[in-house]
């Protein structure tokens, strides 16, 4: 019986130990991990996919993927593709040369039901109902403005619609029938949401707008201007207060709260990559930052500011060297969810 109980109790003590190795090899394994570790499916027209050519990406709340291209809009769960046509009811010329782009939102806009939305750079604003599976037109900014528009990007809040347009910035209330001018005259590439207000991306400059409690903007209020570059894109890391800036001929910049005030610091990218547009930003861990660079691929950067061994890692994928100069125009990056 004896013998029988120490075997047990070197057992019990030899599984714990087995179990207690397998956690820390799995924990060593996990913080070992690099971006080139992981696979990567590719979905194409054998996959059912309209189009190959892709305007934006995001991921909602229940994990699945959505694109959006030219015409048409679609979504993938991990299993099957499902393809959502946004048709319109403008002339074929009005639509000429127009494509969607998604965005979501925290909070329903305005206690609507869903919280992804869709545009596309004519003016047509969309919100998807889940009940319904599909989406439905909110406000046609053409229509409103009584002229032909562009949209460039668009940010979705509790309240309404921030429109970075070829005519400046406005803001769509949620009802889809109101819009009020909050820079006019200058062409907006993009609207970031910060802690205490929105960040306007114009060609001639970054713009900082601070919100009230009603978090609805005044029109044509006069703002600070943050930096003079034409900005193209920018990402608000609320994780460490930092503004993540990219664009043309500017290259990367970050605004960072010092003394009450935003701080800009220029970075330089690493040798050997080239100085392309950088269009879009996308936290990866809690470490590391994803810069899209056109013509490049995706850059690593640390997020933490005071990080040491320099901002930059190793490129995590870059785009095929030695292509027809007629496909590489194909290569361009939009976005990343």
């Amino acid at each position: 019986m004896m013998n029988n109980y120490m075997k047990l109790t070197a057992f019990a003590r030899h599984d714990k130990l087995l179990t207690l190795l397998f956690f820390l090899l799995s924990n060593a394994w996990t913080a070992a991990q690099k971006i080139q570790d992981f696979t990567f499916a590719h979905l194409g027209k054998a996959d059912g996919l309209h189009s190959q050519r892709i305007y934006s990406i995001c991921e909602t709340g229940d994990g699945a993927l959505w694109w959006s291209s030219k015409e048409d809009i679609e979504r993938y769960n991990g299993v099957r593709l499902r393809h959502y046509p946004m048709g319109s009811a403008r002339t074929y010329s009005h639509s000429g040369g127009r494509f969607f782009k998604l965005a979501t939102c925290q909070q329903a806009m305005g206690g609507m039901e869903g919280t992804l939305m869709a545009f596309d750079n004519k003016g047509g604003i969309f919100v998807y109902h889940e009940t319904t599976d599909d989406f439905c037109l909110l406000a046609d900014i053409a229509e409103l403005m009584g002229s032909e528009v562009l949209v460039n990007n668009l940010l979705a809040t509790e309240n309404g619609c921030w429109l970075a347009m070829r005519e400046g910035v406005w803001f769509l209330e949620a009802d889809g029938k109101k819009l009020t001018p909050v820079v006019k005259d200058c062409f907006a590439n993009a609207v970031v949401k910060t802690k205490d207000g929105v960040l306007l991306c114009t060609k001639d400059g970054v713009l900082s707008y601070r919100l009230g409690e009603d978090s609805t903007p005044k029109p044509n209020m006069r703002l600070q201007m943050l930096l003079p570059d034409n900005v193209l894109c920018g990402y608000y890391d609320e994780k460490y207060g930092r503004v993540w800036l990219g664009g043309y001929e500017c290259g990367l910049s970050i605004l960072s709260l010092a003394d009450g005030r935003m701080v800009a610091s220029r970075c330089d990218l690493p040798e050997g990559v080239a100085q392309n547009p950088i269009r879009c930003f996308c936290p990866y861990d809690d470490r590391t930052m994803l810069i899209g660079i056109d013509g490049v691929g995706l850059l690593t950067a640390g997020r933490q500011p005071n990080a040491s061994g320099g901002l930059f890692g190793q490129p995590a994928l870059r785009c095929q060297r030695g292509a027809p100069r007629r496909a590489s125009r194909q290569r361009h990056l939009h976005d990343l969810a």
